[in-house]
């Protein structure tokens, strides 16, 4: 009885099992996604990262043997060579191609589904120092002048009517709204 219960399996009659490559994964999700109706940026973004990144290192490993483990293994070694946001597609792709080997019963879990994808380090915002200060405002004040002309875009209007003027405000509201005071 105990030996039925181990040879016991689940009918499968998707398109991808278990046993399968993620390179057999990514023809079917490949497909999937060229008859979706995402935007042709989207598709072309993510067939990028299949073959850029996803099928050189997780292609030969089997669907079952994608593990939370290999999976965020691959996700930190992306952080450090090619940085986050890569990283980010990359984790998002894997996840919608594991949605699609659950569907098709290769998987009973997805396993990219809690891991976490660190954001990059965001620069602390600097102040200008005086001397930068002054030399911005020099040339805000050299560009509201017009003491640098240059000729015009378009017969007619001068280069200062489209450049200080396009939100309508005076030059120097728009540099105090630029340094976030109005």
């Amino acid at each position: 009885m105990q030996q039925k219960l181990v040879d016991r399996k689940t009918p499968r009659d998707g398109l991808v099992n278990s046993r399968d490559k993620i390179e057999q994964l990514a023809k079917v999700f490949l497909a999937g996604l060229e008859a979706s109706d995402k935007a042709s940026r989207t598709k072309d973004k993510y067939d990028y990262c299949v073959n850029k990144y996803i099928l050189p290192a997780l292609g030969e490993v089997r669907i079952g043997e994608a593990t939370s483990g290999v999976i965020d293994r691959f996700i930190r070694g992306l952080v450090e060579d090619v940085g986050p946001s890569t990283a980010r597609s990359c984790g998002a792709v894997l996840s919608w191609m594991f949605k699609v080997a659950l569907r098709h019963d290769a998987v009973t879990s997805n396993p990219v589904r809690g891991i976490t994808i660190p954001h990059g380090k965001k620069s602390k915002l600097k102040a200008l120092d005086v001397e930068q200060y002054r030399d911005l405002r020099a040339k805000v004040i050299e560009l509201g002048t017009g003491a640098n002309p240059r000729p015009a875009p378009n017969a007619g209007t001068s280069r200062n009517d489209g450049l200080l003027h396009c939100h309508g405000r005076s030059p120097r509201r728009a540099f105090r709204g630029a340094l976030g005071r109005s």
